[in-house]
């Protein structure tokens, strides 16, 4: 019966009948208390339909039954991040830092959380967190042209912007100051750059 009521629920899912595939899910979990998939599932469809407090808690409880499983984890990841861009939209950055914070932690192998992060870190003046997180980025996908241009822009005097948010939701002093350099003990080298040694010219020292 649980069987039956999940392959049912998976193919109302799949045609994105979300509400139908959700009380489906439910139905079979009477029968199927401990199924990860399950419940994982069930909240693939409440975020679907934007219920992403209510995805959450079921992406909690699945982790509870399948501790460290990467699947679950970033689906939390993307919530959090989720969370976070709504929250630059309002201006409440400290907030937005805590999501990302979050979403990093559950997923520290995704560059596009910690890229998002280090936006938050540039828009409160943590340029150093902000370097931290693209360097790593960096270290985690070598061959990505936009992080390693981005690990550029930390050089002193060059623009730095927050890129990876929505353009209304960035401070009006980011559309034309040019932050503070990083700090004296932190030099980027070619040899920070593997990979893209030979397009960088004079940028680097």
């Amino acid at each position: 019966m649980s069987q039956a009521l999940a392959e049912e629920a998976t193919i109302a899912m799949i045609n994105q009948l979300y509400p139908e595939a959700i009380e489906l899910f439910s139905q079979s979990m009477q029968w199927e208390k401990n199924s990860p998939f399950i419940m994982m599932s069930r909240g693939d469809c409440r975020k679907a339909m934007k219920q992403y407090a209510v995805a959450m808690d079921d992406y909690v409880k699945a982790l509870k039954m399948k501790p460290q499983d990467q699947s679950i984890l970033y689906r939390m990841s993307s919530i959090h991040d989720f969370f976070a861009q709504q929250l630059v939209e309002v201006g409440r950055y400290e907030d937005a830092l805590v999501e990302c914070n979050l979403a990093v932690e559950s997923s520290p192998q995704i560059c596009e959380f910690r890229m998002r992060r280090a936006d938050i870190y540039l828009i409160l003046g943590k340029t150093k967190e902000a370097y931290d997180d693209v360097q790593a980025a960096h270290t985690i996908d070598p061959d990505s042209a936009k992080i390693s241009q981005r690990l550029l822009e930390f050089i002193p005097g060059a623009q730095l912007r927050p890129l990876n948010l929505p353009y209304s939701s960035i401070p009006p002093k980011f559309n034309s100051t040019v932050l503070q350099p990083l700090p004296v003990h932190i030099k980027i080298s070619s040899d920070t750059l593997p990979g893209v040694k030979g397009a960088l010219g004079s940028k680097v020292s």
